[in-house]
């Protein structure tokens, strides 16, 4: 596209002087004392808070040889950066990432605190993570976690005082000043007050942005989405660029298993109270790991200097970081055109460089932040811009005209303006409103921001045309002043509004998928060829000296013109796995101390195993591994993977060596030091099949003369994974017989302890007098035999369903197997396990099912995620008991254990009490061939009656006594404080009678009575009074009388000697 006529506009340059003197001037605007309060206290401000750079674009352009000779690095650029400080706050013994390079201007030009708590240090960890994202060096990494402008420098302000509060300056204009003088361009801010309304700070933005035009302020939208209208005050800002974060995935430390580009449910939403498009942008801000504050404690095994965080504030420090390289780019390269970029035209530079899904922009904001896509464009001159100075007045109209030539990228036009600030808590905060339109020529209009429906727009201070299949000729666009409220231009003849206008068509095509008769085929379906002699190679942030023979698959392709560039990331690893999670493939390194988060599998991806084609599930946990990472999705597209595998018993592990020894060659192999232990367990199903319980995964305890299977790398024969395979029995204990060394579990099966055999009880050392009846208990069996070699026992265990994770409380909730309603806390030393390997607790997502190992006090130790096929919807057949079978409709069978839950509209009952044709909803877990019921959840047929179940209740002495009548033939009491359903007989007549005594602060009892015949069922909970002189209650008309008179029958009352009508407990 070639820019035919429009209006130049040369940038003017100021002297650090002239700059140092408008500061002062700003400080002084900002405060001035005839200016009434803009509004109320704001709420108390909160922080928002390696692949960002690959997602973001800024890899490609730092390639030397691409964009520029050196690469852009942000080198000359200052970031200021408003936040909770920096490492130890000390210069000489800050983070390596942040120490100076010899010979380069200062990393950090300025550390200080704006609340008056010297030093700047940073107790939290937020601003030093921060900080590394927008511009480590990476010194501690090797380059792997450096930041987006490696180069350039920061100008740290601390606004966190004593006690932790975020305490920024007011007005604004007292932190925004300073760092302008000191040459800072771009201002990153990742806290913000959660309150949507444009307030004091929102105009105080505005207003120091509308008086230093070249000044950029960035703020994160905001962590509490994923709601409409959740970003802060702050974000409300006109004239800020708005960032909201997407996802930056490393499937390994995700809670939710989003792909790329996925705006994160953290993330605040937009619009503004007023109806503003914010935030504008959306960048990495999920799982981003940069440097970690010396004073904080890490999650990043893989490297302690570094630790991992996710937030808005992230996502503000990747566009603060990404805004460096274009200034750079702007300043050293465009020179010609403009020395100075305003914030507007950085803004709209950006936004019109984002890549957008194929509806274009949305109300959600103008896409995902992508520099290649913004940078490459400018370098090629096939974008047009212009920064029109003089500004647009009321009534008047400026033109330009481009031409396109290629019809299938979209073409986009943004426009951006600072505009002056509103009052603060004002209704509508446009005080300039400028039009942007465009005529086709095909005659076609279109008008900015038409695909939020309002023609014009008059709220919105940046608008866009989306075309997405331009024709080709002649577009004519058209800024109009509809309304200028405040003059924005100084010295104008007339109130104008200055503006910056960016035209270009879209740089980015898409990811290769494959060739076909010397053509690339895209994602998108189209197929493309490309001319070696045009086209640039970068693989892992290096541009090739040769283009590759043939295009790599999985690369992001860049077209300007004939001119291409294919992107690609190579990734190397040792020891991972493959895991399946519903329809999504992940690879992850299975040693917790070494993983960084794996990788989404593209469902294209191709594998080679030991040099030929294979199937990517059989690829083996501990294996070696080559593929290509498309960088802008984060997907792996291929994986050459070697091994080499090894069958014995094992001899013995010498720790001191690092050896061990296979049975019976007495082979010695080398262990790797990312080497893995796990387990593979065959269950004994003459036990009955159970819930997989997972003890001992990651243990370094090894019974000699048991099987394993070593994974060996190809390349230095070390053993990378371990493999112990076990005969193992899970169940509850029933019994224990110490003289015999006999142990019972539920459901009939025994079991003998061999000589010698080893006895843990919540993995400490034990004896069998130590264990009771219901401790979960695993037990190492002999093949063939009956016999234990190894029995672990567990009786702080609970097994259910997560339904909640507050990582603010750190609590978590568990509807347990009676469908009661638990909650547990979480510890920073718990230990999560998943997948078959150690993780932690960004796992855990609602509706996982797992084992919770807690402490007396409540306390999780561990948790054992079992992954299950959830949802199933389906119906109800048979249950076989003797089995312990259910059957559906649809001809599958389930073994039902004694962990599975069952419940009909929500009340728990037995498998006997489903009758057929009774819809279900079915979650399970594949053992070998059996399916083994996790949950079963049923709903009466429609019409079904309830039986009838009237229920008295009333203390004698210390006992609290329940009678009754139902109609029901199935009757349980559930006790919440009690761990198990009690069976109630009933007689004849239907008539019950129970009785216990209530526990310390147990406050009711719950009856549930079912008509196996029909299927109904009816519950009735029964609060449980003090004892003290109670009347009786009831739900039904029976008295006390006639409660007496029952009791007497069935010979629970005795009546006194003598006639008096009185009556006793018997005995």
């Amino acid at each position: 596209m070639t820019a035919i006529r429009y209006h130049r506009i040369e940038s003017i340059r100021k002297k650090r002087v002239f700059l140092f003197c408008l500061a002062l001037l700003a400080l002084l605007f900002a405060t001035r004392a005839d200016k009434p309060p803009l509004d109320t206290p704001a709420p108390p401000y909160e922080l928002l808070s390696d692949r960002a750079r690959d997602m973001a674009g800024a890899t490609a352009v730092g390639a030397p040889g691409f964009i520029t000779d050196l690469g852009l690095t942000g080198k000359n650029q200052i970031v200021a950066l408003a936040d909770s400080g920096l490492d130890s706050g000390n210069l000489n013994t800050l983070h390596p990432d942040f120490r100076n390079d010899p010979g380069q201007y200062p990393k950090i030009v300025m550390l200080k605190s704006w609340v008056n708590n010297e030093p700047a240090r940073d107790q939290v960890g937020h601003g030093t993570h921060m900080a590394g994202i927008i511009a480590g060096n990476g010194a501690a990494s090797g380059g792997k976690y450096k930041g987006i402008a490696p180069e350039a420098s920061l100008y740290i302000q601390s606004i966190n005082d004593k006690d932790g509060r975020l305490l920024p300056p007011s007005p604004l204009g007292r932190l925004f000043a300073p760092s302008y003088s000191a040459g800072a361009r771009i201002h990153v801010n990742g806290w913000g007050s959660p309150k949507n309304y444009y307030g004091r700070t929102a105009a105080e933005a505005d207003r120091f942005i509308r008086s230093y035009p070249d000044f950029l302020v960035i703020y994160g939208a905001g962590n509490g989405g994923p709601g409409p209208g959740t970003i802060t005050a702050e974000a409300n800002s006109k004239n800020a660029l708005v960032v909201g974060a997407v996802q930056n995935p490393r499937p390994a430390f995700e809670k939710n298993l989003l792909s790329t580009g996925t705006p994160s449910e953290l993330s605040s939403r937009g619009p503004t109270k007023d109806g503003r498009i914010k935030p504008e942008l959306l960048a990495p801000g999920t799982s981003i790991i940069a440097p970690k504050s010396s004073l904080t404690e890490g999650n990043f095994p893989a490297n302690p200097l570094y630790t991992r965080m996710q937030g808005t504030s992230m996502a503000a420090a990747v566009t603060g970081g990404s805004a460096a390289l274009l200034r750079q780019y702007l300043v050293a390269e465009d020179a010609g055109k403009t020395g100075n970029p305003s914030a507007a035209l950085v803004k709209a530079l950006l936004i019109n460089g984002a890549r957008t899904g194929p509806q274009g922009p949305t109300k959600d904001g103008f896409g995902v932040l992508d520099v290649t896509g913004t940078i490459m464009p400018l370098r090629e001159r096939s974008w047009f811009y212009t920064e029109e100075q003089t500004g647009a007045g009321e009534g008047e109209t400026k033109t330009y005209r481009v031409t396109v030539t290629d019809e299938k990228r979209p073409l986009k036009i943004t426009l951006a303006w600072t505009d002056p600030a509103a009052q603060g808590e004002a209704e509508q905060t446009l005080v300039n409103n400028l039009d942007l339109s465009v005529v086709g020529p095909d005659s076609k209009g279109y008008k900015g921001n038409q695909f939020l429906g309002t023609i014009p727009d008059s709220t919105n201070n940046v608008e866009q045309i989306y075309i997405p299949s331009p024709v080709r000729g002649t577009y004519t666009i058209r800024v109009y002043g509809n309304r200028i409220g405040q003059s924005a231009v100084e010295g104008a003849s007339r109130p104008a509004q200055d503006y910056a206008l960016v035209c270009g068509q879209s740089a980015y095509d898409g990811f290769i998928t494959g060739q076909a008769n010397e053509q690339i085929e895209l994602d998108n379906g189209r197929r493309l060829h490309l001319s070696r002699s045009q086209t640039v190679m970068i693989l892992d942030g290096r541009r090739l000296s040769e283009p590759a023979a043939n295009p790599l698959t999985g690369a992001d392709l860049y077209r300007v013109g004939n001119n291409s560039v294919l992107i690609s990331r190579r990734w190397q690893a040792s020891g991972i796995q493959t895991i399946e999670d519903g329809d999504q493939r992940l690879v992850i390194e299975t040693n917790p101390k070494f993983r960084e988060g794996g990788y989404f599998l593209h469902p294209q991806a191709q594998a080679r195993i030991n040099g030929g084609k294979a199937d990517i599930s059989k690829i083996p946990r501990g294996v070696e591994v080559t593929g290509m990472v498309n960088p802008s999705s984060q997907t792996l597209w291929t994986m050459d993977v070697g091994y080499r595998e090894v069958n014995g018993r094992l001899e013995g592990i010498d720790r001191e060596k690092g050896t061990l020894r296979l049975l019976p060659s007495h082979q010695s192999f080398p262990l790797s030091k990312e080497i893995v232990y796990t387990y593979e367990d065959q269950p004994d199903e003459t036990a009955g099949m159970d819930i997989p319980f997972p003890a001992g995964q990651g243990s370094d305890r090894f019974l000699p003369g048991l099987p394993v299977r070593l994974v060996l790398s190809p390349t230095t024969g070390e053993v990378l994974h371990m493999v112990t395979q076990r005969k193992t029995v899970t169940g509850v204990l029933n019994d224990v017989k110490v003289l015999e060394n006999l142990i019972s579990l539920q459901g009939g099966a025994r079991y003998h302890l061999v000589s010698g055999g080893a006895v843990y009880r919540n993995e400490e050392p034990s004896t069998l007098r130590d264990l009771h009846p219901g401790d979960q208990v695993v037990a190492l069996i002999l093949p063939g035999e009956d016999k234990v070699v190894e029995l672990n026992a567990f009786d702080k265990i609970r097994w259910g369903r997560i339904v909640h994770v507050s990582r603010e409380q750190n609590l978590i909730y568990l509807v347990d197997t009676l469908n009661r309603l638990q909650s547990y806390r979480l510890t920073p030393s718990v230990k999560i396990n998943r997948w078959g390997v150690m993780t932690d607790t960004t796992v855990l997502t609602n509706g996982n099912w797992a084992w919770v190992h807690i402490t007396d006090s409540r306390d999780i130790e561990e948790i054992d995620v079992i992954e299950s096929e959830n949802g199933i919807k389906t119906v109800f057949s048979r249950y076989d008991p003797g089995e312990r079978t259910l059957t559906t409709r649809d001809g599958f069978t389930y073994k039902v254990s004694s962990h599975s839950l069952l419940a009909k509209n929500g009340v728990p009952i037995l498998p006997e009490d489903l009758v057929k044709d009774e819809a279900l909803t079915l979650d399970f877990t594949q053992q070998g061939q059996q399916k083994v019921l996790v949950s079963a959840l049923a709903q009466t047929i429609a019409g079904t009656l309830e039986p009838k179940l009237e229920v008295t209740s009333f203390y004698i002495q210390d006992k609290f006594y329940i009678i009754g009548q139902t109609s029901g033939d199935a009757l349980y009491a559930y006790r919440f404080k009690g761990s198990s359903r009690s069976f109630i007989p009933i007689d004849a007549r239907g008539r019950f009678t129970w009785f216990f005594q209530p526990e310390a602060e147990e406050k009711s009892v719950q009856f549930v009575s079912v008509n196996r015949n029909t299927g109904g069922i009816v519950r009735r909970q029964v609060t449980i009074p003090s004892n003290e002189q109670q009347p009786f209650a009831g739900n039904g008309q029976r008295g006390k009388e006639a409660a007496i008179g029952d009791m007497a029958a069935s010979g629970l009352l005795q009546r006194y000697p003598g006639g008096t009508g009185a009556f006793r407990t018997q005995g």
